[in-house]
């Protein structure tokens, strides 16, 4: 079905799972999975897999060799600075903005579809308040395991950062409730405590701002270079929270693109495929999938023969036979976008045997239920968001290794993948003895700096106390 494009960010959760780099904490184990489940769709359902080779320069190598089977290309031999002269302009716009603790904007919108309701405000340490990042909620919340899976997601971007860091890795706009801009020597309005004198940010939100701006700016960089190179992208699922908000607002969609985006994943359904519905510029193809994870390690027992045994499932008929299917359709929407629906009846109806042989094969029966993962293909063949988008050189054709992808990519489409990350934390959760044998191999860094997440009671929201304050 092409090639997808996948994330470092994604790889390098991979690595953590299979104990070739070690974690900070636990919490971050179940969102590793996922990030699993991801490669692992892409080598089933793809034809090739591809990864831009600008990693930090001292594991770069490293990388290569933990993943052979990945073509790395450098985004320098594809004349495409230009990509990231428009990425650093277009991340300029999308930083996080924090009014009367509440987070705004495209940030708000990632928030929201993740269902977290944070909320800032000031604690004081040491007779001086600090903003500090909080969730609304109780400490003995059911799904407290659940949001710091979230929070440790977002902390582990940071571990991504290269030498192209944005210069707005740190920016942030902060107003107040009254609407007041707080800057140095900001004192809070009616605190109870040392005249309501504040020191700036608390650690955790410091780092957890700087996180949101890497997403930012990562998310928004692998967009334009799938645009660029017409390939489909595999994000790490928190970057594709923010890259459905990210494309929501360059693209004009319909007022309730994200809203029906949330509804196919709360959809209860039997079919293993939806129906294609389309957008203005987007067609989606949403699919009931299993979690393979949960039925390769079932089989093999040990997490680091999981990608081999993927790629033999891949040699079966059965995918071979999904990819195939996947391909025509997309092509057919490539050449036909518009009137695409009055062809695919076919191609469509064999897809949905194919793929609930795949469903029953390969599902796997927790005492819970049946595990599965929902994903959306979402193809774009019409939009655009880099301005006067030049053509890839002819002349790299002749460069075998590159040249070799190439041939491969499609003449005017370009994907994104979708999978919750909510939905599929809850049935990783669920796994019991099948989960712990994927993180057998974890290695925690008992040592390393991690971050705890506070809640915040939502009576107490608006209240002043002698230890905190409203913002």
């Amino acid at each position: 079905m092409g090639i997808a494009l996948i994330d470092n960010s994604t790889l390098s959760s991979v690595e953590r799972i299979l104990g070739k780099a070690p974690v900070r904490s636990k919490a971050l184990i179940d969102g590793d999975l996922v990030s699993f489940e991801s490669l692992i769709n892409a080598i089933l359902f793809y034809n090739d897999i591809i990864a831009l080779d600008d990693y930090k320069p001292e594991f770069a190598q490293q990388r290569k060799n933990n993943f052979p089977f990945i073509n790395f290309i450098n985004p320098s031999e594809f004349n495409s600075s230009h990509i990231l002269e428009d990425t650093k302009k277009d991340a300029k716009l999308f930083y996080p903005k924090i009014k009367g603790g509440k987070i705004t904007d495209e940030f708000g919108s990632l928030f929201f579809l993740l269902n977290m309701n944070i909320h800032c405000t000031w604690d004081i340490t040491s007779s001086i308040y600090y903003l500090t990042l909080k969730l609304l909620g109780n400490d003995y919340s059911e799904d407290k395991e659940l949001y710091n899976a979230l929070f440790s997601s977002f902390f582990s971007q940071l571990a991504e950062h290269t030498i192209d860091i944005p210069e707005n890795a740190n920016k942030v706009s902060l107003i107040d409730q009254y609407g007041n801009p707080i800057n140095s020597g900001y004192r809070i309005p009616k605190a109870k405590s040392n005249g309501g004198e504040t020191g700036g940010l608390a650690p955790a939100l410091k780092a957890f701002i700087a996180s949101l701006n890497w997403i930012s700016f990562r998310s928004i960089y692998y967009s334009k270079f799938a645009e660029y190179l017409k390939a489909d992208t595999f994000l790490h699922p928190i970057r594709q929270k923010f890259q459905i908000s990210y494309y929501d607002r360059t693209h004009n969609y319909e007022a309730d693109f994200i809203t029906n985006i949330i509804d196919l994943f709360s959809k209860k359904t039997t079919q293993t495929i939806e129906e294609i519905f389309s957008y203005p510029r987007f067609r989606n193809i949403t699919f009931d999938l299993p979690l393979f994870l949960s039925s390769i390690i079932s089989r093999v027992k040990e997490p680091k023969e999981i990608i081999n045994y993927a790629y033999e499932l891949r040699g079966s008929k059965h995918f071979i036979l999904a990819r195939e299917q996947l391909g025509e359709i997309k092509n057919l929407l490539e050449s036909d976008f518009e009137h695409a629906n009055t062809n695919f009846s076919k191609i469509y109806s064999a897809l949905q045997t194919t793929l609930n042989s795949i469903k029953t094969s390969y599902g796997v029966r927790t005492r819970q239920g049946d595990s599965s993962s929902r994903t959306i293909n979402a193809i774009n063949s019409v939009s655009q968001t880099i301005p006067h988008c030049p053509q890839i050189p002819v002349e790299l054709l002749s460069n075998p290794r590159i040249g070799k992808i190439l041939c491969k990519l499609p003449k005017k489409s370009f994907s994104f993948i979708y999978k919750d990350i909510v939905t599929d934390l809850t049935e990783i959760a669920k796994l019991g003895e099948l989960h712990d044998l994927l993180s057998k191999d974890v290695v925690v860094d008992n040592n390393a700096p991690t971050y705890v997440t506070k809640f915040q009671n939502p009576d107490f929201v608006d209240v002043h106390s002698w230890w905190s304050s409203p913002m």
